[in-house]
C-alpha cells in the first residue's frame, strides 16, 4: 500500500537476525524467519536489514541477500535498543565495541562487490558525547549510507528525537571531516513529508528515514 500510494526513494525490510538466517534449517522455523524478507518488484529499490554481531556470519547473509533474495542492498541494524537483540552483542550493543562494528562492515563490504551495505545507528549509549568516536569509526569503513536515530539506545523513543545543532550540526561536521562519500541520513519524529525535506535542506542532509511517521499518512511521500 505504501509503495502504491506514497513510494519513497528507498524502501527497508524489518530486521532479520543474520544467526537465524544461518542456522535455522527446519522448513516451517525458517518461513517465519524469513517473512519479513518477501517483498513485492513495485517496492524496488528495497534494502534487507539485518542484525548480528559475528563478521562471517554477516558476510554469508548479505550473499544470500544478493544472490537469493535478490535485494537491492544490506542495511546493517547497530541501533536497535531491545534488550535481548543488545545481549547477543548486535543492534546497539556495537556502539560499545566500534572495532567489530568496523569488521562486520569490512565483511558485508566484501561479500558482493560493489553491492550497496549501509548502516542504522544511534546517537550513542547514554549520551551523545560518544558521537565522535564511534561515528567516525563507521564513516572510516566507508559504508554506502549511514542512518542516525537521532536518540541514545536509554532514551529509546521516549523523548523528542534530538534535531539540534549540538546533535545534527555535529554529525554533519563528523562526515565532513571524514572526507567519505558515504551519504547521510538522519531519522526521528517526522511527520509530514514537507518535513523531512526542510530538515534534510537546514542540516545539509543527503535524506531522512520516516518509521513511524508513515503510518496512517500513507501519501506521506507525494508520487511524482
Amino acid at each position: 500500500m505504501i509503495a502504491k500510494y506514497g513510494k519513497p526513494d528507498v524502501m527497508y525490510t524489518e530486521f532479520v537476525s543474520t544467526e537465524a538466517l544461518t542456522r535455522v534449517v527446519d522448513p516451517v522455523a525458517r518461513r517465519k524467519v524469513t517473512a519479513d524478507l518477501i517483498f513485492h518488484e513495485i517496492e524496488r529499490p528495497i534494502v534487507a536489514q539485518l542484525f548480528g554481531s559475528d563478521p562471517k556470519q554477516m558476510a554469508h547473509c548479505v550473499q544470500m541477500m544478493h544472490e537469493v533474495y535478490k535485494f537491492d542492498g544490506v542495511d546493517i541494524n547497530m541501533g536497535c535498543p531491545d534488550r535481548n537483540i543488545c545481549r547477543s552483542g548486535a543492534g546497539a550493543e556495537l556502539i560499545k565495541t566500534p572495532d567489530l562494528a568496523q569488521k562486520i562492515v569490512d565483511e558485508a563490504k566484501r561479500a558482493v562487490e560493489g553491492f550497496p551495505i549501509s548502516v542504522k545507528t544511534r546517537i550513542g549509549i547514554s549520551s551523545p558525547n560518544e558521537l565522535d568516536a564511534w561515528l567516525q569509526a563507521l564513516f572510516d569503513v566507508e559504508p554506502a549510507a549511514i542512518t542516525v536515530h537521532l536518540r541514545t539506545k536509554r532514551e529509546l523513543s521516549l523523548v523528542p528525537a534530538h534535531w539540534t545543532p549540538d546533535v545534527v550540526g555535529r554529525i554533519v561536521e563528523i562526515k565532513k571531516r571524514s572526507g567519505r562519500s558515504t551519504l547521510l541520513l538522519c531519522n526521528g519524529d517526522v511527520q509530514t513529508h514537507k518535513e523531512a525535506k526542510e530538515k534534510a535542506l537546514q542540516w545539509g542532509l543527503d535524506g531522512v528515514m520516516v518509521g513511524r511517521g508513515i503510518f496512517g499518512t500513507l501519501s506521506f511521500f507525494p508520487l511524482m
